[in-house]
């Protein structure tokens, strides 16, 4: 029988028929893949975006507790991301607005600048070279292009972010269509100038995600 691969794995300390087997499978029935390894240290190691969950031992009513657990759980590296993201890709106005962000999550990943945030998230998809970069986008990109993950939201080094647009027209008497108010993120009528037929359309942009 295949593998449904829309489930997440589930790392545990095998092979399988072990405690931990039993243990994960009593929570978890048939709701994850399940991914057998070695030591407790080998479980706790292999969590990542691939593998989201694991199940380690935490003690024993008679034995105590497993040392070899705690010690995995005072490790410094404890509660940050295991990304190997070694290039991050997005406008260059998106890369300054995150700047912070990415100095403080993403240290060593060269920032490189590219046409559009859009553009950057559909290159990732164009080569198997681009496996370890990440592209800052907005989070519809996630869902218009299959195969992107989102690993950060709301990265913006400031809440209070907006970018403001423009919609240009060829003709000052052109009868603008709208989207009903109640399907607005921010409804607001339109300011229209004949002189250069321009409106500034208050729909803010955030580069606030970031996809790999």
């Amino acid at each position: 029988m295949p593998e449904d691969t829309n489930i997440p794995k589930l790392a545990f300390l095998g092979p399988p028929g072990s405690h931990s087997y039993q243990c994960a499978l009593n929570r978890f029935g048939s709701s994850v893949e399940y991914v057998d390894r070695q030591t407790i240290t080998d479980v706790f190691d292999a969590v990542s975006h691939d593998v989201p969950i694991a199940l380690i031992p935490q003690e024993n009513s008679i034995y105590g507790i497993v040392t070899e657990t705690y010690d995995l759980l005072r490790r410094p590296d404890v509660g940050k991301d295991k990304l190997n993201v070694r290039r991050v890709l997005s406008h260059e106005q998106a890369l300054g607005q995150c700047a912070q962000f990415l100095s403080e999550k993403l240290p060593a990943a060269a920032r490189v600048k590219v046409s559009s945030t859009s553009a950057a998230a559909q290159s990732l998809l164009s080569s198997a070279d681009e496996c370890d970069s990440a592209a800052i986008c907005s989070s519809s990109c996630a869902s218009l292009f299959d195969g992107l993950e989102v690993l950060y939201e709301n990265i913006q080094d400031k809440d209070t972010n907006l970018t403001r647009f423009y919609i240009i027209a060829h003709s000052s008497i052109v009868d603008l269509p709208s989207a009903p108010l109640e399907t607005q993120q921010i409804p607001s009528p339109y300011h229209q100038h004949a002189a250069d037929h321009v409106w500034p359309a208050s729909d803010p942009y955030r580069p606030e995600t970031i996809v790999e």
